[in-house]
């Protein structure tokens, strides 16, 4: 039994550091886990102020931490209790500290004091200028907190309650298509700094939206859910990296680029002269088309239209001038709007197939 009760004590540490600033009134610090922390460890902080004087004594405070590069400071509430006699404030703050060693945090407490008269509005030549209220201000000293930061014991640590996920609909493709893909990283703790999954490749391209945060800090910790939403793009197979965060990993994912069946566009060492039939030329062209840009509209369909080409700026970013190959240049235009590059399609066609 004694052992039990041992170990209950010892999960749950909470550190009160307390003092009487002045004759009027008094501090005191909450500290849910105490000043020995680790690394990027959730730190729950809480300052009790309380008026200890009311006899013609009315008083207000500010109370603020003084940031510094050493922790992570998140505001959650302030409590208050204004009764006659019992005057109560309770500042409560989350803390993340970022730096291994014994780090301080310093405070800022400015207190007024004033009494009814001081509250009274007064005037200054004529009624229109109206004066503030007239108090006794001060910044009181208020004792800073050393916290030891020490390094987890397992650098996976920080993703302990973590989950990363992937959604792809499908995994082969037209040449070019975009391939629509989206990670989501969600759980509690230190809010990941992450803005991109990837580094580039020449085997392939990719377009990243901007990545969706939704962060709410909470006395225990904070909920994060980030959403990363990529198109990639490529000629030929290839495969998406494995992601990999401390204890958490997806795997690469294989993708299939389709080869089209038709030679007379794909085959660059036979170049269509003016003496092959016209009228099967477009026919054959015109059933590629079809097969495009139904695999286009079933694309559009299953990605839920949660990428806007405009946003990625494929457009922008892959342009026809980049692709030499005429026929790749061709298909390219074809597929990724015939509208937008129908007078390029027209001049190219000419070039490839006479007029």
């Amino acid at each position: 039994m004694k052992n039990n009760l041992g170990k209950i004590f010892l999960l749950i540490i909470l550190l009160v550091i307390s003092s009487k600033a002045s004759n009027d009134f008094s501090y005191k610090f909450n500290i849910s886990k105490g000043t020995n922390v680790n690394l990027k460890e959730a730190v729950y902080l809480e300052l009790e102020i309380k008026q200890l004087k009311y006899k013609n004594n009315i008083m207000f405070f500010k109370f603020n931490p003084i940031e510094n590069n050493n922790f992570d400071i998140y505001f959650l509430k302030l409590d208050e209790v204004s009764k006659p006699n019992n005057k109560k404030l309770v500042y409560s703050y989350l803390i993340y500290p970022k730096v291994i060693g014994k780090k301080k945090i310093d405070f800022s407490l400015f207190v007024q004091r004033t009494n009814e008269d001081g509250l009274k509005p007064g005037y200054e030549g004529d009624r229109d200028n109206v004066l503030g209220m007239v108090s006794k201000d001060s910044y009181e000293t208020i004792k800073p907190i050393v916290f030891d930061i020490k390094k987890p014991k397992s650098n996976n640590k920080v993703f302990d309650n973590f989950v990363l996920s992937y959604d792809i609909k499908k995994t082969t493709f037209n040449p070019y298509e975009p391939i629509y893909i989206t990670y989501t990283l969600k759980g509690d703790g230190y809010p990941p700094l992450i803005n991109d999954l990837f580094q580039k490749s020449d085997k392939y391209e990719y377009f990243l939206d901007k990545p969706i945060k939704k962060i709410i800090h909470k006395k225990n910790g904070s909920s994060i859910e980030y959403i990363f939403k990529y198109a990639f793009i490529s000629k030929d197979n290839f495969a998406i990296p494995e992601v990999k965060m401390g204890n958490l990993e997806t795997p690469s994912i294989n993708i299939i680029i389709k080869k089209s069946t038709q030679k007379i566009l794909l085959d660059k060492k036979t170049i269509p002269t003016k003496s092959i039939d016209k009228n099967k030329i477009y026919f054959e062209y015109l059933v590629y088309i079809l097969i495009f840009v139904s695999g286009f509209i079933s694309a559009k369909l299953v990605s839920n239209n949660v990428f806007n080409r405009n946003k990625l700026n494929i457009k922008k970013e892959i342009s026809p001038e980049n692709i030499k190959d005429k026929k790749e240049r061709l298909i390219w235009m074809i597929n990724t709007n015939k509208q937008l590059y129908k007078d390029d399609i027209k001049k190219l066609e000419d070039e490839m197939f006479g007029e």
